[in-house]
């Protein structure tokens, strides 16, 4: 009997962690149970290996293209391809262990929702307008108003946890301010981006040609066809793939190395991804050079397989 009602226990705390899939402009049923039944898929073949989403907000908009908006966290949805919607949920994925795993990145993120502004200037304000907020709410109650008093909690909650951030990302202020402010943080994390997203796709799918029928595919990438509409030079197309050639070498040494793309660890992956980040930004080197990101890559993986 005890037995049993462990087992009902685990599997209630398995429906709760469960992601929250949201979506929006969607018509078809169909396509929303097949997206739900993907991304639960793909949450149960990683089974905890690594961090998933919990909140996944999906929107149906066709004459965007099929891309994950990392400064919203939205997946944008223009095609029923569910390998090249993998692919850019896989971005998500990344990104959620990205702000666990890099102190670079979470440090980035605080200074991004300050607008770049002082981290301890606004940690100055927040404090002065909670202490506005516990005067304001003293006020009411002493008046024996307290119609007020529930907005002015869910305010001062939202701040502390606001609060909260911002100190936690202050203590890197001073290690860390010249690598957010000397390199451009966010483009440089693009090829990790698409490289993590392709390595994942190719496990979960195991198949190693499937990024190339997808993501690799000139003809299908929506950036590369808007190039050619307005007639772009060679140039600015090569610029739209140039985040898909960085790590080529390290994706021929993962398929050197493993006869099958299971045989791939998943947790070493994404830490060797973000490990590497990290070492390109406090390298403020502008002219990182193609083999020393792929050697950072394959140096932190074999380390941590070991």
């Amino acid at each position: 009997m005890k037995n049993l009602i462990l087992l009902l226990v685990l599997l209630v705390l398995a429906q709760v962690t469960k992601a929250e899939v949201e979506f929006y402009y969607f018509e078809s049923e169909t396509f929303k149970q097949e997206l739900q039944q993907e991304i639960e898929g793909l949450q149960d073949f990683l089974k905890d290996q690594i961090a998933f989403p919990q909140d996944v907000l999906i929107t149906y908009r066709p004459t965007v293209g099929t891309s994950y908006d990392i400064k919203k966290g939205v997946l944008n949805i223009a095609t029923t391809e569910l390998e090249a919607i993998t692919h850019e949920f896989a971005h998500q994925i990344f990104d959620t262990n990205l702000f666990k795993q890099s102190p670079v990145w979470f440090y980035y993120k605080a200074r991004e929702s300050v607008r770049f502004s002082d981290l301890s200037d606004s940690i100055r304000n927040l404090k002065k307008s909670i202490s506005h907020l516990d005067s304001a709410r003293r006020s009411f109650i002493s008046q024996g108003d307290h119609a007020l008093v529930p907005a002015i909690d869910t305010r001062k909650a939202q701040y502390e946890k606001e609060l909260n951030f911002l100190e936690e990302a202050y203590q890197y202020d001073r290690e860390l301010k010249d690598v957010i402010e000397k390199t451009n943080t966010f483009r440089r994390l693009v090829p990790y981006q698409e490289f993590f997203a392709d390595t994942l796709s190719i496990i979960y799918y195991n198949d190693w040609n499937i990024m190339h029928e997808t993501v690799f595919n000139v003809t299908g990438n929506p950036l590369v066809a808007q190039s050619r509409k307005y007639e772009s030079s060679p140039s600015v197309i090569a610029s739209y793939l140039d985040p898909y050639t960085h790590f080529a070498k390290s994706r021929s040494w993962l398929r050197n190395h493993f006869q099958s793309p299971r045989d791939i660890d998943v947790p070493c992956l994404t830490s060797a991804v973000i490990s590497a980040y990290e070492r390109d930004l406090r390298s403020l080197d502008y002219a990182y050079s193609y083999d020393e990101i792929n050697l950072n890559f394959q140096e932190f993986y074999t380390s941590c397989v070991k």
